[in-house]
């Protein structure tokens, strides 16, 4: 056999290192791809997190078909399965916390119960666990006596004035109660937004939280919103949160609240905000007693006219100097509920000094006027001392 010159002798050596390289770029070639598709795949998750979190279309459809099944009804006679009654400072107010012995004196005087509610299997394993009862809970509760021919003889309410509806609420109200307790609140462009849990909050509380355990920074802020907050000044024993466990009970009963009437949320934060206005805890006061929401602390504690102060705010043509007196008044209300009986029964002087500092910060983040928050620096909050109106 004849070997021509120049042609290389037959080796198995060339074909093995070329079949190697192949495979080496195949693999190479896979390990990339693979790794654009996680990145990608990666990006696309957080991407999707982010707009749910600030959308919560997703979660709002599942709370929702969730808290369908959380309902009642009125059956003839007795409930079989009748739990304890909820303690918070509204259940007691209105009587409810009272209901199982008004119900056993009643019994033992010789009356039979017609008819009683029954929770749901669910709401009943709920309320078993520890959740809060879910309705719709009145703003006003009272005594009306009529005549023979449906005249009053007597009328009773409490609070004795509430907003009926949101469309009466001054924009500059609900722009205070957003800006101190919940920005995201009366933000509609998100119609499934989850009112109770304000996750940006939440994780700047928990890393403040966390440096300040750490001895790394003295600053820390609270996660609640308007939703969390009355959970608590409702139906938690005595209006406070004690550990965690009232914390997490607050945070479920406020979101199955909230999804009552579907995904769609925008109505249920307009009954949190009206709600929120409706039963401010403003201490109490001689003469009067127990003052819960705007409308009488204006009434309580400044003397004011609640229709003229509502008018006056609604009306941006109205005089300067009385808008921003009746705006400070507000202002310094909603406030005054972190420490309602220093501020407005003892220290005045505190409380002012706290109105003037958020009118300055909400001056400058452009929340109000700039001269609605000067004409209001320059007033100083005086107490009603002529004695209880309508008394």
């Amino acid at each position: 056999m004849k070997r021509v010159v120049g042609q290389p002798l037959s080796s198995g050596r060339p074909r093995k290192q070329q079949r190697r390289s192949r495979f080496t770029r195949f693999f190479t070639n896979a390990l990339i791809i693979s790794t654009l598709a996680l990145v990608l795949l990666l990006v696309g998750g957080i991407v999707w997190v982010v707009l749910e979190l600030r959308s919560n279309a997703n979660q709002g459809r599942i709370l929702a078909e969730f808290s369908s099944l959380i309902s009642y009804r009125v059956e003839p006679g007795p409930n079989p399965n009748s739990l304890p009654p909820d303690r918070g400072p509204h259940d007691v107010r209105l009587g409810y916390a009272l209901l199982p012995s008004i119900q056993e004196r009643m019994q033992d005087a010789g009356f039979d119960i017609a008819q009683q509610g029954r929770l749901s299997r669910r709401h009943e394993e709920l309320v078993t666990r520890g959740v809060y009862y879910i309705y719709r809970e009145k703003a006003q509760a009272g005594l009306e006596l009529l005549d023979q021919n449906g005249q009053p003889l007597h009328r009773s309410r409490y609070p004795r004035q509430i907003y009926e509806h949101f469309d009466e609420v001054p924009d500059l109200v609900l722009r205070t109660v957003s800006f101190i307790e919940d920005r995201e609140l009366l933000d509609f462009s998100h119609p499934y937004r989850n009112p109770v849990i304000d996750w940006e909050r939440l994780a700047r509380a928990v890393v403040l939280q966390a440096l300040k355990s750490a001895g790394l920074s003295d600053r820390s802020i609270g996660a609640s919103t308007v939703a969390t907050q009355l959970e608590k000044l409702q139906h938690t024993p005595g209006g406070i949160t004690h550990n965690a466990a009232d914390k997490a009970r607050q945070m479920v009963s406020a979101v199955l609240r909230a999804y009552q009437d579907g995904p769609d949320t925008l109505q249920a934060r307009r009954r949190l905000a009206l709600a929120y206005l409706n039963s401010l805890p403003l201490a109490a006061r001689a003469g009067f007693g127990e003052v819960n929401g705007l409308a009488d602390g204006i009434t309580v504690w400044y003397g004011g006219d609640f229709a003229r102060m509502n008018a006056v705010l609604a009306d941006d043509d109205a005089p300067l100097e009385l808008r921003a007196l009746y705006f400070k008044q507000v202002l310094s209300l909603v406030l005054a509920i972190r420490r309602p009986a220093l501020y407005l029964a003892n220290d005045r002087t505190r409380l002012d000094a706290l109105t003037n500092s958020y009118l300055r910060v909400m001056a400058a983040e452009q929340y109000i006027p700039a001269d609605l928050a000067q004409a209001a620096l320059a007033t100083t909050l005086q107490r009603n001392s002529t004695g209880i109106p309508g008394r």
